[in-house]
């Protein structure tokens, strides 16, 4: 599954979370390191962040 596809069905599971957010619970996280995908040619990432 590429990066596109998982972007499309977030968005279709009605997944999404600010930016705000994210650097929140990045920050919260006892992980140092996280897993992302960006889609070529876009400024779209989707970020593997555990709860």
């Amino acid at each position: 599954m590429n990066t596109s596809e998982l972007i499309k069905g977030t968005e279709k599971a009605g997944t999404k979370i600010s930016k705000e957010k994210l650097i929140e619970a990045l920050r919260k996280s006892t992980q140092k390191e996280f897993s992302f995908s960006q889609s070529q040619n876009s400024k779209t990432v989707v970020v593997v962040l555990p709860i």
